[in-house]
């Protein structure tokens, strides 16, 4: 089997810089899978310099450096994505803390604080986890078991926060419907698991 000498390995990743590909973690892929193309045709008994270029004109510069522009954009927006779910989840985080203290001291305004909290956690945070979740997730099944798995958290949350203001009759109904959507959520998660070869 052939393989490229450091030489050789350096002048392919010269190539990749030239075409203004950006991103060092996607250079190293790059270089890694031209690498792997040029040894291939290396092997089936071709040029090593005819290799190269059949490769890089199959590649093209133009659609490497449109390879490092799209990976930019996503890992962009996968990042701002998180940023933001972190933010709203402090928030309702915060809101609800500050609710239960003031409940505790018995100051008014607590059972708005507390509330606002609960909703922004159950209809902001856990709705963003389910989106970003399912920007990467194409399956349809994996798809339904991670809404389930939203839905239960959502309901559970929901049914706590609304038993903390004495809302019990929707509240219990919430949280026995949540977990029962969780206890669902995780028998089906594992026997998806177990399904993988």
């Amino acid at each position: 089997m052939y393989i490229l000498d450091q030489e050789e390995i350096f002048k392919i990743e010269n190539r990749i810089i030239n075409a203004e590909v950006e991103n060092p973690s996607l250079n190293i892929d790059l270089v890694d899978h031209i690498c792997c193309m040029v040894e291939e045709r290396v092997e089936l008994g071709m040029n090593l310099k005819q290799a190269e270029e059949e490769v890089f004109k199959e590649m093209g510069e133009v659609q490497l450096k449109a390879i490092g522009i799209e990976t930019k954009l996503l890992t962009q927006n996968k990042f701002t994505m998180k940023k933001r779910t972190k933010i709203i989840g402090l928030v309702a985080l915060a809101l609800a803390a500050t609710g239960f203290i003031f409940k505790m001291l018995h100051l008014p305004g607590a059972g708005v604080l507390w509330g606002t909290g609960i909703l922004i956690g159950a209809f902001g945070f856990f709705l963003m986890v389910l989106v970003d979740r399912f920007s990467y997730e194409k399956n349809g099944a994996k798809r339904i078991i991670v809404l389930i798995g939203y839905l239960g958290s959502a309901f559970l949350l929901l049914g706590i926060g609304l038993a903390f203001l004495h809302w019990f009759p929707i509240s219990t109904y919430l949280a026995e419907g949540g977990g029962l959507l969780l206890l669902a959520y995780f028998v089906l998660t594992n026997v998806n698991d177990n399904k993988k070869p």
